[in-house]
């Protein structure tokens, strides 16, 4: 039939007949029965509509209001029809394309999100509001019982009080979410856990008294429980913070070099969590996410996966590719002094560090001198590397978690810091990027305590990342932080370059978003060469800088 039409003189193009039949596909999904109910089906129909009365003119929107009240669940108004469109045509509504990934079951990992349509890297995978959200709606009688228990529990007040949030949430819940933040939990024996979960297991108890609980057994609370241990997401409420499980953000699996970062602090979907790629995902892939630090060593992220999530880590950064935030300065390119240390000043361009090849023997691999090397043949005056690492790696969690009480600190005491863990290291060990990260972000707000030293870092920091094959902007959060400082001391071109630079990565929370607009101010005010910030900017500012440094 098609063939007869398009011989016939005069005749539509393939195309156009293609196009009408895909949308008359689209139109008869739906009808006065089965009309489109979710926000998925919405946009879908009304896209179907748009093209239907495309050639219509102004007039258009009489049918269009028309038609879409006939075959959806629920009246709109003309207006709202319109802010619709123009949502769909900008991309920004959170449904306006197919779904792009699939939940399926993996007999290894239980329930696995699969890519179903090719997906580039920065773009949108699932933006889609939380089943559940724990927040501040405990009440403080409550919370005064809970300070006992977690005294005699040996649990962190703080974590158990999210851990009831989380549970009183799932309590008022209709039974239809219920079930959909069931199915995120992973059949665990819960003696499987972690030491450090036990003792949150036993909250199911403590809550079993309130009102909010008496609808679910303590099996099932138990269950919720690991789910909020396991599968939860930080979730931003206004100001506060809070967690959330979602339907598909919290399936993803994890790895050590994922494809995927999870936000809710994108504002073209405000009020939703979106799981956005990181690299190009092809069809049938898993999307993944990373369950820890990004700049932990090997050694650290199979202990810490272990310890927190009670599985020991298989994904091809800890299994196959070099160790890129483990590696330490190679003993024959940076020697050591007697004491087994690297000398006071190592310039970050030093070429000579050697990675762990996991599948290689010997496994350390110098990328300079290309020597290799046995675990036994590195330590740090006397003490293995792991070791090392996990020593030195707990001195800095400490000393953060000590400021994050105390913001004040003596900065001859920070730069000894940072020396006693980039001598036993090397500069491009995730631990010292760490230290780094943290110095920067000290210097940002007393810049003048050195300048010059923040962009010297700044650039090793950027130039590592850049080696390891990461984006800047997203392993370097301090980038639009360190422009401000460089702007200020008219180093436009510098500051510029660090903008752009952020920006390749900040695009993923939308135009709209107050990381994106902080770049785009500094980038006005390099191009105007004005070392001065508006006062509302810098007031911006002043929340960011953490840390008052003594000099």
């Amino acid at each position: 039939a098609t063939s007869r039409e398009l011989g016939r003189p005069g005749a539509a193009s393939a195309q156009t007949l293609l196009a009408a039949m895909s949308q008359a596909d689209a139109l008869s999904r739906f009808s006065a029965s089965s009309p489109a109910r979710t926000e998925a089906e919405i946009d879908e129909l009304l896209a179907a509509l748009l093209r239907q009365h495309a050639d219509v003119g102004e007039g258009k929107w009489v049918r269009i209001v028309e038609d879409f009240c006939r075959l959806a669940a629920e009246e709109k108004s003309k207006p709202w029809l319109q802010r619709r469109a123009k949502k769909l045509a900008s991309g920004d509504s959170a449904a306006a394309e197919r779904p792009v990934v699939s939940i399926e079951h993996m007999e290894k990992y239980g329930r696995v999100l699969i890519a179903t349509s090719p997906i580039p890297a920065l773009q949108v995978i699932v933006a889609e509001e939380p089943l559940i959200v724990g927040h501040a709606t405990v009440s403080d009688a409550l919370k005064e019982r809970l300070v006992p228990w977690c005294q005699s529990a040996n649990a962190d007040a703080t974590d158990a009080l999210k851990v009831v949030e989380f549970m009183k949430a799932y309590g008022e819940a209709d039974q239809s979410t219920r079930e959909k933040v069931l199915k995120c939990y992973h059949p665990e024996r819960f003696d499987k856990l972690p030491q450090s979960s036990q003792a949150f297991i036993r909250l199911r108890e403590f809550v079993s008294t309130e009102a909010w609980a008496s609808s679910v057994t303590g099996e099932e609370m138990e269950k919720v429980i690991v789910v909020k241990l396991m599968n939860a997401h930080p979730f931003s409420v206004k100001s506060a913070q809070a967690t959330a499980v979602f339907e598909h953000i919290s399936v993803p699996t994890n790895s050590c070099s994922p494809n995927a970062v999870y936000t809710s602090q994108c504002s073209r979907h405000p009020g939703r969590g979106c799981l956005i790629a990181r690299t190009p995902i092809a069809v049938g892939e898993q999307v993944t996410l990373s369950y820890c630090d990004p700049f932990m060593p090997r050694s650290l992220r199979l202990s810490h996966l272990q310890q927190t999530y009670a599985f020991r880590c298989d994904c091809a950064a800890c299994t196959v590719g070099p160790d890129t935030y483990g590696c330490v300065a190679c003993p024959k390119c940076i020697p050591r002094g007697e004491d087994g240390l690297l000398p006071m000043e190592v310039p970050h361009s030093k070429s000579g560090y050697i990675y762990h090849h996991p599948q290689d023997e010997p496994p350390w691999l110098c990328d300079a001198c290309g020597e290799r090397f046995r675990d036994d043949d590195l330590s740090v005056g006397g003490m293995p590397l792991a070791d090392m690492e996990r020593m030195l790696f707990q001195e800095h969690q400490m000393l953060e978690a000590h400021l994050s009480s105390n913001p004040r600190i003596d900065f001859d005491e920070l730069m000894c810091h940072y020396a006693s863990v980039y001598r036993p290291l090397g500069l491009r060990h995730g631990i010292t990027m760490r230290v780094q990260l943290f110095l920067c972000d000290v210097l940002v707000g007393n810049p003048e305590l050195g300048s010059d030293l923040l962009e010297s870092l700044i650039d090793g920091l950027v130039a590592t990342v850049r080696r390891n094959g990461e984006q800047p902007g997203e392993m370097l959060p301090v980038l639009t932080q360190v422009a401000h400082v460089l702007v200020r001391k008219k180093r436009f071109d510098k500051a510029k370059a660090l903008y752009d630079l952020a920006l390749e990565f900040l695009t993923i929370y939308g135009e709209g978003s107050p990381k994106v607009k902080d770049a785009q101010r500094g980038l006005q005010a390099c191009a105007k060469k004005d070392p001065k910030l508006d006062e509302a900017f810098e007031a911006a500012l002043c929340d960011l800088w953490r840390f008052a440094a003594i000099g």
